[in-house]
């Protein structure tokens, strides 16, 4: 079918890429939680107020304002660009200018992946089935926070990789891009890292490739890689901690608590609705890695093995892996199409191949004419409306926390007073309180550390020497879910007394001053003494609490 033969009406209608734009927003709105998903973690709400503080005083932090444990201690506000471009929205828009913020990063992205796909394929509908694939597998880690700055600079990032097999030059935009990147999440690493990769398979594959040219040719064809991924390093030293930011990074991603009791860096739960997608993406990216090998393409090989590794290991660099596939696992369906269709091994299905590829390389002669933006895209956003069916459920439009969730009712009781809560909730205390409350801990484990973390899930657990630590900070008011472990241990214990209980969260004061609710709680453990014993080893008893959030 030639494209002069086409009506000029298709020109009217949204494409592919239109729906690969609103494809987020679909998913978002019509089969996750709305806006409750983009604030499932209260992460969200202390990245706004490090943003308001500097905004306020003109600079970027150097120590702690948030918390009464930590007080002044070094914090590296490394996403401070983003925290500043979220507390103007924030300003301006409540909420809601946060959210929109996020759902518009991960609209582009999932554009900017689709016209990626499209560019290794003659047949559209691959391309877009493959990028809804990774666009569903990515929302697992959708949530109004830096990191999806990095999705949408990982999308960029991945188009000048594919335009530099036939114009390295254009890597000498990736440093600039790092010095944002580098502001924006701390995830710039990332970057340096693909061309690393890719660096190392254009060089195999120059050695030992069809060609066999030899350790010279290799490096003069591999060499601009290292030699951007060098002025990546360098560019990332553009930060306010200079290259104090890298030794911090370093020993948060070598912290072994992250990886024993925060969710996003531990394996994906296969059990979890999403999972069905990763799995379908794993299987198509072992095929896709074993088919590169076999094309002698190492450098397509070596990024799926690499990052289908780094995915299984964590649950938060599934959407890298999605994202990074997704071109080459598209291009192995289009070849595989391709092959299948003229086996004589298997000629009944490459006749059916043969049709399913004859049908897509047709619709895709339709859906790359030229569009009239204007009222393409309005019947898109019509196409949007109509496929969510139902008028959508209020409460997911609502841009603010959960009340479910976080304890909404108990904020009035908590002036003045020396709370100590889980990270999540502390939080939501940061967003709702702070300046005149701060928190005992929140969501920056980075900062808080592995040995405090540790004492901090002792106390949610009701470890045998919790009133001691919290001794230490004198705290007076505990807040706790309604179903937490702790709460039960603390109307057991004298010397603390609940005073607000919604069913979503209970409050305990200090019922006759510190010192008496202290010695009070001790007592009360003795006698428990030989029935509980100190565990040499508080990991074991770590892993039941209730898994702290993410951040950065």
């Amino acid at each position: 079918m030639s494209t002069r033969r086409i009506s000029p009406i298709f020109r009217l209608f949204p494409s592919l890429s239109d729906i690969a734009f609103l494809a987020p927003m679909l998913l978002l709105f019509a089969g996750l939680d709305g806006v409750k998903t983009m604030l499932g973690d209260g992460d969200t709400g202390w990245h706004i107020r490090a943003g308001d503080w500097m905004l306020a005083n003109g600079r970027v932090p150097q120590t702690d304002m948030f918390s009464f444990t930590k007080s002044g201690e070094p914090w590296f506000a490394w996403e401070w660009l983003s925290d500043i471009i979220l507390a103007v929205l924030h300003q301006r828009f409540g909420l809601a200018g946060p959210v929109f913020l996020g759902i518009l990063l991960l609209s582009f992205t999932s554009l900017l992946l689709f016209r990626l796909c499209r560019r290794h394929t003659n047949n559209d509908l691959i391309a877009f089935g493959v990028t809804m694939l990774a666009v569903v597998a990515s929302s697992i880690h959708w949530l109004a926070r830096p990191h999806l700055f990095t999705f949408l600079l990982l999308a960029v990032s991945l188009h000048l990789l594919d335009r530099s097999y036939r114009n390295p030059r254009i890597l000498w935009v990736f440093p600039p891009l790092v010095v944002l990147w580098t502001n924006l999440h701390g995830a710039f690493l990332v970057s340096i890292i693909l061309l690393l990769t890719v660096g190392v398979g254009v060089f195999l594959h120059v050695v030992i490739g069809p060609d066999n040219l030899g350790l010279k040719a290799a490096w003069n064809r591999s060499r601009t890689y290292f030699s951007v991924a060098v002025a990546c390093g360098a560019a990332s030293l553009v930060n306010p901690y200079g290259w104090k930011l890298h030794v911090h990074i370093f020993r948060y991603l070598t912290e072994r608590y992250h990886f024993e009791h925060i969710g996003e860096f531990q394996s994906l739960s296969f059990h979890a609705p999403v999972a069905l997608f990763f799995e379908a993406m794993l299987l198509a990216g072992i095929l896709a890695a074993g088919w590169s090998l076999s094309q002698r393409r190492f450098a397509d090989a070596l990024l799926l093995v690499s990052w289908l590794h780094m995915a299984l290991v964590a649950g938060r660099n599934i959407p890298i892996y999605a994202m990074i596939a997704a071109p080459l696992v598209t291009r192995f369906l289009s070849e595989a199409m391709a092959a299948l269709k003229t086996a004589p091994q298997v000629a009944s299905i490459g006749k059916a191949v043969a049709a399913l590829e004859l049908f897509g390389i047709e619709f895709t002669k339709i859906d790359r004419i030229p569009r009239l933006y204007p009222t393409s895209g309005a019947a898109a956003i019509l196409l949007f409306l109509l496929m969510l069916g139902a008028p959508v459920d209020a409460t997911k439009l609502r841009s603010e926390y959960d009340s479910k969730r976080y304890p909404a009712g108990a904020l009035s009781m908590l002036d003045g007073k020396r709370v100590f809560t889980n990270d999540e909730w502390g939080d939501y205390l940061i967003y709702k309180l702070y300046p005149k409350t701060k928190v005992f801990v929140d969501g920056r484990s980075d900062f808080y550390g592995g040995e405090f973390s540790l004492k901090y899930l002792d106390v949610m657990n009701g470890h045998w020497d919790w009133a001691s630590f919290l001794s230490q900070y004198r705290v007076d008011a505990i807040l706790l879910p309604a179903d937490a472990p702790m709460a039960t241990t603390l109307k057991a214990t004298s010397g603390w007394k609940a005073v607000y209980d919604d069913h979503i969260a209970i409050l305990f004061f200090a019922s006759g001053g510190r010192e008496k609710n202290l010695s009070g709680s001790n007592a009360s453990l003795d006698l428990l003494s030989e029935a509980v014993k100190p565990d040499p080893h508080p990991g074991s008893i770590m892993e039941l609490a209730k898994q702290p959030n993410s951040q950065q």
